[in-house]
Order: C-alpha cells, then sequence, then structure tokens
C-alpha cells in the first residue's frame, strides 16, 4: 500500500512540474513599468482583462494569472532572467522599450516563451519575423512616422525638422523621416539625433531649431527627456510648433509643465474608437483610457484564447495557437467580458471565429505574422491640463504608400512612381573612344561587428568583380578586414551578405585598411597621385572606364572616414573627378554611394561622362537589411543588396533599367541618379561595362 501510494504521489509531482497538471492558475509574466513617471496606468487594464477572462470559465478550465516584474528604473533585463526561471511562465507581456523587447527577444525565442509587446521599433519586425514568438497589437513606428507628417501636410505645414533620441526607438523615426517628407513634397530643416538627458537639453534643442522649422517633430524615450524639451523650446523658440511622438503623452509632462503644456500636441497608439472600448474603461475607473491600454488589453486576450486552443500548453504549442487564432475568419467576435466568454466557448466547440479586440480588428502579416496590420492613432493635444483627441487615424493596407497589394508589413513600405526620376531626355556627353579596360576602386569606409553589413557589401561587389575577370591589379580594395576572425564571429573565415549565402571572404587582396585611410589619401587614390601613404592608385586613361563603389555611414556633410573622425566632402570629392576627366583618367565613370544621406554626393555634379547613383537621397537614410540570428548581425544593406541580387547573375541591365529596378525594390529610401544630363543615354550603357572585363 505504502509502494501505491508513493507512486501516486510521485506522478502527482511530476504532473505538477511538467506543465502537464490539469489544475492551478496558468501564468503569463509582466514585464512593465509600474512604478514611475512612465507607466500610464496599465495595472487597471491588466486586472480588467483577467477578469473578464476568468468570469468567462478560465482558460483551458484553469484561472490565469500573472506574476509581475515591475521594470520601472530599467530593470528590464535583470527581471527578465528572473522571469525565464519562472516555470510557470507561459508568455510575457512586455517589454514596452523597444531596446527592451529587441534584448529580450533572443532569451525568449531560445526559450520558446512567445512574448506581446508594445515596443514598436521597425527593427523588432525585421530581425525577428516569422520566429513565431514575437508579437506585438502596434504597427512598427514605420506608420508612426507616416501619419505624423501626413498631420503636418493636413495642416500646410511647409517645413519641419525633428529631434530625435539616439536609440533603438528612436532609430525608426530617424530612418524613415527623410522618406515621408520627400514623398508629401514637405522641405527638411535639420535632422538631430542626440543621446538626450533628463536635465540639460539645451544644445540639441538650438540646433533641431537652427533652421527655424514651423513645426519640430520631437521624439523623447521617457517623459522627463520630452519635459525638458518642452520646457526649453516653450520658453526660448515659443514661434516654432512642437509635436510629440507616442512617447509624449504621460502625467508627467501636465504636473510638470503647467502652463507651457498648453496646446501641446502629438499622436499616440490608442484603442478604435467604434470599439467602446474608452466608454467603457470611463465607466470602470472615472478617467479616459491611458495610452496603449487597449493594445495591452488585446495582447493578454489573444493569448488567453491561444491557450484555450493549446490546453494550457506553452513552447511551440503555444506558438502555434496564436497563429490559429489570429487566422480564425468565422464567426465575427468582440473584446468585452461577454465577447470574450463567446469567443472561449466557441473555441471549445472547435469553430474558428474572427476575433476582434479593442484595437479594432486583429488581423496579422499574412507572410510572418508579429505585427498587425493596421493600428490607430489618436491626434491628441494638451488642452485645460487634459490631454484632448483631437481626431483619430488609421494606418495599415489602405495607406497611400504602400503600392503592393500583397506588401503585408509597414516597415515594406516602397518609394511611389510619382517620385521616380524620369530620363526621357537623355541628355548629353562628349564622345568616348572604345573601352580597352577597367578599373575598380570598392571601399567600405567603417569597421566593427556592429558594421558587418558594410564590409559584406564590399566584398560582395569585389567577388562580383573578380568572377567576372578583372584581376586584383585593376581593383583597389579598401576595408577594415576584422570580420572574418572577429572573435563574435561563430564560423571563423567566412562572411556573408544574406543568411545562409556564399562565403564572400576568398583570400580577398586588400590594397588599403580603411581605418588608415584619410580623406586626402583616399583622393590621391582615384587621381593617380602615388604617395608613401599610397602607393597603390588608379592608372587609368581615357579608355578605360572607372567604377567607383563606397560603402558606410554618412551625413549631411558626406561619407564618413576613419569612423567619422573626418568627412570625405562632396566639393572635394567632385573637385577630384572634374581634375581626373580634365587629366583624361577614365572614358566614363560610375559610382555607386550606399550610406545615410548618399545622396549629397551627387548634389551639384556636373562633370561629363560621370554618373553617380546613390541609394538614398541628400535628406533619407539608408536601411539595413538581412539580419543573422546565428550572427546577432544585420549583414546587408537595402539597396546595396537589391543592386547586387539584380547584376550577380550575370544580368547586365542598361543604366536605366538597373536604376529602375533598384527604385522600386528598396523600401524606405529614394535610390537616385545624380548628372545624367551629363552622361548620355542610359539605355545605351550596360551595367557590363563597370563590372565585367
Amino acid at each position: 500500500m505504502k509502494r501505491v501510494l508513493a507512486a501516486v504521489a510521485f506522478l502527482f509531482l511530476l504532473l505538477s512540474c511538467s506543465g502537464g497538471h490539469q489544475t492551478g492558475p496558468l501564468y503569463l509574466g509582466v514585464l512593465l513599468p509600474l512604478g514611475d513617471e512612465n507607466n500610464p496606468g496599465w495595472e487597471n487594464t491588466l486586472d480588467w482583462v483577467k477578469k473578464s477572462i476568468n468570469d468567462g470559465g478560465g482558460v483551458a478550465g484553469r484561472q490565469l494569472e500573472y506574476i509581475v516584474y515591475d521594470t520601472a528604473g530599467g530593470q528590464s533585463t535583470k527581471e527578465l532572467t528572473r522571469l525565464i526561471s519562472e516555470k510557470q511562465v507561459l508568455a510575457v507581456i512586455g517589454p514596452d522599450t523597444s531596446a527592451a523587447a529587441f534584448a529580450a527577444a533572443p532569451k525568449l525565442i531560445k526559450a520558446k516563451i512567445p512574448f506581446f509587446t508594445i515596443a514598436s521599433s521597425v527593427k523588432l519586425f525585421k530581425a525577428f519575423r516569422g520566429s513565431g514568438y514575437v508579437w506585438r497589437t502596434v504597427e512598427s513606428d514605420v506608420a508612426q512616422v507616416q501619419t505624423m507628417l501626413l498631420l503636418a501636410k493636413k495642416q500646410e505645414i511647409a517645413r519641419v525638422s525633428l529631434l530625435v533620441n539616439d536609440n533603438e526607438y528612436g532609430e525608426t523615426f530617424f530612418d524613415w523621416f527623410g522618406f515621408f517628407a520627400t514623398e508629401l513634397g514637405i522641405d527638411i530643416g535639420a535632422v538631430v539625433k542626440a543621446r538626450m538627458k533628463e536635465t540639460d537639453c539645451s544644445s540639441y534643442c538650438e540646433e533641431a531649431a537652427a533652421d527655424s522649422p514651423e513645426l519640430l517633430f520631437v521624439v523623447p524615450s521617457t517623459a522627463k527627456e520630452g519635459v525638458c524639451i518642452a520646457r526649453y523650446m516653450r520658453t526660448n523658440h515659443p514661434e516654432i510648433k512642437l509635436f510629440f511622438s507616442d512617447t509624449g503623452v504621460a502625467p508627467y509632462y501636465i504636473s510638470e509643465l503647467g502652463e507651457l503644456a498648453e496646446n501641446q500636441e502629438g499622436v499616440t497608439y490608442t484603442h478604435d474608437p467604434r470599439s467602446g472600448f474608452a466608454v467603457a474603461y470611463r465607466a470602470l475607473y472615472g478617467v479616459e483610457p491611458p495610452a496603449l491600454s487597449a493594445n495591452v488589453y488585446d495582447s493578454v486576450m489573444i493569448l488567453a484564447y491561444a491557450l484555450e486552443l493549446s490546453g494550457g500548453n506553452g513552447g511551440e504549442d503555444l506558438s502555434d495557437a496564436i497563429k490559429k487564432v489570429v487566422d480564425g475568419r468565422g464567426e465575427k467576435t468582440g473584446w468585452d467580458s461577454f465577447e470574450i466568454r463567446r469567443t472561449l466557448n466557441l473555441l471549445r466547440r472547435g469553430e474558428s471565429p474572427d476575433i476582434s479586440g479593442a484595437t479594432g480588428g486583429l488581423e496579422f502579416d499574412h507572410n510572418d505574422y508579429t505585427d498587425p496590420l493596421a493600428t490607430t492613432y489618436a491626434h491628441w493635444r494638451i488642452e485645460s491640463g487634459e490631454y484632448i483627441t483631437t481626431e483619430y487615424l488609421s494606418q495599415g493596407e489602405d495607406s497611400p504608400f504602400n503600392r503592393f497589394e500583397d506588401v503585408d508589413a509597414a516597415f515594406e513600405t516602397y518609394a511611389s512612381l510619382a517620385k521616380e526620376q524620369k530620363f526621357e531626355d537623355p541628355g548629353s556627353a562628349p564622345p568616348v573612344k572604345d573601352r580597352t579596360g577597367i578599373w575598380a576602386v570598392v571601399m567600405s569606409v567603417s569597421k566593427g561587428w556592429e558594421n558587418y553589413r558594410h564590409q559584406a557589401d564590399a566584398l560582395a561587389q569585389y567577388d562580383l568583380l573578380k568572377r567576372n575577370g578583372i584581376p586584383d591589379d585593376r581593383i583597389i580594395l579598401i576595408m577594415a578586414d576584422d570580420l572574418a576572425e572577429n572573435s563574435e564571429n561563430p564560423e571563423k573565415g567566412t562572411v556573408r551578405n544574406e543568411p545562409g549565402g556564399d562565403n564572400l571572404y576568398k583570400s580577398p587582396q586588400i590594397d588599403y585598411y580603411s581605418q588608415d585611410i584619410g580623406i586626402q589619401d583616399f583622393l590621391n587614390i582615384l587621381s593617380g597621385v602615388e604617395t608613401a601613404f599610397t602607393p597603390t592608385v588608379l592608372k587609368s586613361g581615357d579608355t578605360d572606364d572607372v567604377y567607383v563603389f563606397i560603402v558606410g555611414h554618412g551625413g549631411s556633410s558626406g561619407v564618413c572616414l576613419k569612423d567619422c573622425w573626418d568627412f570625405l566632402s562632396p566639393n572635394d570629392f567632385q573637385a577630384t573627378i572634374g581634375d581626373m576627366a580634365a587629366a583624361g583618367r577614365f572614358r566614363r565613370m560610375l559610382v555607386v554611394v550606399e550610406a545615410c544621406h548618399g545622396g549629397v554626393m551627387g548634389k551639384g555634379l556636373s562633370v561629363p561622362g560621370v554618373v553617380l547613383f546613390s541609394g538614398a537621397n541628400p535628406y533619407e537614410n539608408s536601411l539595413a537589411t538581412n539580419y543573422d540570428k546565428k550572427l546577432d548581425s544585420w549583414i546587408s544593406n537595402e539597396f546595396a543588396f537589391a543592386y547586387y541580387s539584380a547584376i550577380r547573375n550575370g544580368k547586365y541591365p542598361n543604366l536605366k533599367d538597373i536604376y529602375h529596378q533598384a527604385y522600386l525594390g528598396v523600401p524606405g529610401s529614394h535610390a537616385s541618379i545624380y548628372n545624367a544630363g551629363n552622361f548620355g543615354d542610359f539605355e545605351d550603357v550596360s551595367i557590363k561595362e563597370f563590372v565585367s572585363y
């Protein structure tokens, strides 16, 4: 009898510890700031949705409970470690910041714990889409940037500037601001990215005000940063209208700024105004629903439905169940306690209801999940010490910038056909002699693992030239060469520009290390001036084509050299090209620039026989692509990869066609051509002239 009782006791213990038990609560982890000025009041929302679920019979016959980890004070990494060690946690709500969510994603994916975050950086989607474990009920901030600029256009604002925090959250705004402003025809003033402080913000505020914009978009990460900016700008530059991102919504602004907060405006994520969520929230708590509360509500609700389908199991079972829940297209259901009970009953009967939430219809990206296809924003203003919503706006598949019907994700927003350059007039160029040879300079100007993509793109070009028969003595390769044997590289001796792609590091003959090359050194290399520091230079003549490929960081001053201690300016670069033309040092020249604001290098170029092709115009950033989870790095750039893909398989379109392909194939920037009028007919010149012997 004792053995039987012992066996029963052991079986009970095994079931209790293995997740196969049928009693006791099902636990969700909560990683949100609940104890500082950035907390808008999510405790009420969490309690409300949990009660609605449990009053409806719970999930899989069990009650839903939270294990709460307050991340106030920036402790999310520490709290996440504690949460993962909690074997009972099946899924997570949070973190709320983009940096914390990006750091958390690999850990939670490895632990097979799905999480719903309200962080909105586009990098979360691009890096972790399709994993089945990273979810959110907000679109990326690409949609928010678009909404903000659409509102500026609606208000007939002619000139705008941007002040953004230099972190994960601010990066999306910084990257996409120039793109949407260009699309909308709004003049761009200063674009300032700063390490924001909570006390002294005068220096970067003055920089943002320098170009006298009518409106300044402000993108802080915390309420304290935003209060500092609002106080300084309202006191010193009251003529400039301030417009905040969603981080501009917090009671702290009103309590700290007082009268200075009046008429401050911006946008934030909000509930669907048709859902009745706000009315119900006010009836329960006597105040307006805080920002993102509807998104938090829907996150818990979706997880509850998925846990019902998975039978209370986590891991892969729960990940698959979330997909089934959001894919349901049966009977339509709502979000309140009655509708939650009805939805759970439908799921128990094996049906697949078409769910909607407090944020509206919960339709997700059809290919990779992770992100919803539409988000509702509130355009708000502070009046008489209160946040007032002046209008609601929605983004998603109906956006005027999503040109392709099969585009699901906001970050896959492409330039409009209306902004594409036309080359109906072939222009003029001096007659050229028959080509006898080709010379090339391939330069990656950055170093370090965090800049992996730049050297990978340079190696892709070098490898292409070599495969096309151009010998090393006609290619000058400049790069840091610190990737192949880097301590962070799990595949020693290997560099790729797409996950699972070919190894591009095939004993490259490196002529110069980028960290040693200054501005004059590079100009000497181009113009053929041999010095003690530049013994290897272009020795091209008037029957040679010259191909220059530059990849790295850039800005309004030009292309960075030596970790941005120096900038290769457009004036110096164009003057050197002019000298080369005068000295008969090329037949034709093609310059390709993959860098943020790369168009500045071509703006004003007027040398006959030269064309410059950039991945971004003078006001835009060039974006990364091809995130490799094994390397924890972005390993190519959008334009460089699209351009390389168009020519790597022996396809050699003419320059007009290759521009058209790149323009249509690069999201987030406007691929641009400069000096076309002095080059001749693009349709008569094949890219093969510059990349093949």
